[in-house]
């Protein structure tokens, strides 16, 4: 498996591109995990987490199988103690390691799994509902979808209206939107949508990787329209990435050889 899928897979949380650490998102089901000792008893309910933790560890260095081994066995224990909502914890685990393999079906049969016990358990408006709705939102839109996709990061959005507390998954979601948009042909609306996450990711915070990809992906959204901002603001996140080369060497590439193909374009547009 090539280290970009790797790097992917880290990156699914809140960010990412999507939703790999649960516990990231406020009333998430790694917070049920947390409180099941409480619940089940503490060694049953300390060995669910133990599992979920620790293929959360495996996931994050790529080391996939093994994670696959620790969410379906938590899977399993979860189902023997008939804990929907931890179970919809290891089913979206399991969504997040069939997306690093890139594997969106089976991705959405996962995350559709685990949609059902969240609406039923959460309701249809919580964070970690639209937490699960964006990752199926991110399996079509890595299919080329993006119709489709963006459809369920609408819904995503919608599941969020009038919480507080979910900015870091709000600002990934509309990320995705805008995304989706200038995918689509429509660089209006995905302006729109990049700035309103721009404007989030400051609010809240963000790590460099999710600085740096919104960054690039709104100077894509700008490039025709406001070359010398797109400039700015690939060089913002070629730098973000020239500091951590050894994270994401793809990205980096990518961006420096979109600055070296319109360097003349943007050179014309500062000199005007």
């Amino acid at each position: 498996m090539r280290a970009g899928a790797h790097e992917e897979a880290a990156h699914m949380s809140a960010r990412g591109e999507a939703a790999c650490d649960l516990a990231l998102v406020r009333g998430a089901p790694e917070a049920a995990l947390l409180e099941l000792q409480g619940v089940v008893g503490e060694q049953r309910g300390s060995s669910c987490r133990r599992l979920y933790l620790s293929g959360m560890a495996s996931l994050r260095m790529g080391q996939v199988a093994a994670a696959e081994v620790a969410f379906r066995t938590g899977r399993a224990r979860a189902r023997r103690m008939q804990t929907a909502l931890v179970e919809s914890a290891f089913l979206g685990a399991l969504g997040n390691c069939a997306r690093a393999r890139r594997q969106h079906l089976h991705a959405r049969m996962f995350y559709q799994r685990a949609l059902e016990h969240k609406r039923r358990e959460l309701g249809r408006r919580h964070p970690s509902t639209a937490l699960t709705l964006s990752g199926i939102g991110t399996t079509w839109r890595c299919e080329g979808a993006y119709r489709r996709a963006l459809g369920w990061y609408m819904h995503a959005l919608n599941a969020l209206d009038g919480l507080s507390g979910a900015e870091q998954l709000e600002a990934s979601i509309v990320m995705n939107i805008g995304r989706s948009q200038r995918m689509l042909g429509r660089p209006a609306l995905a302006r729109a949508y990049l700035e309103r996450a721009l404007t989030l990711r400051r609010r809240v915070g963000a790590t460099p990787a999710q600085r740096a990809g919104l960054h690039f992906e709104l100077a894509l959204a700008l490039a025709d329209e406001q070359p010398r901002r797109a400039a700015q603001l690939a060089e913002m996140a070629a730098r973000i990435y020239d500091e951590y080369r050894h994270r994401r060497p793809e990205q980096r590439r990518a961006i420096h050889a979109w600055l070296a193909a319109h360097r003349s374009r943007f050179d014309d547009s500062t000199q005007a």
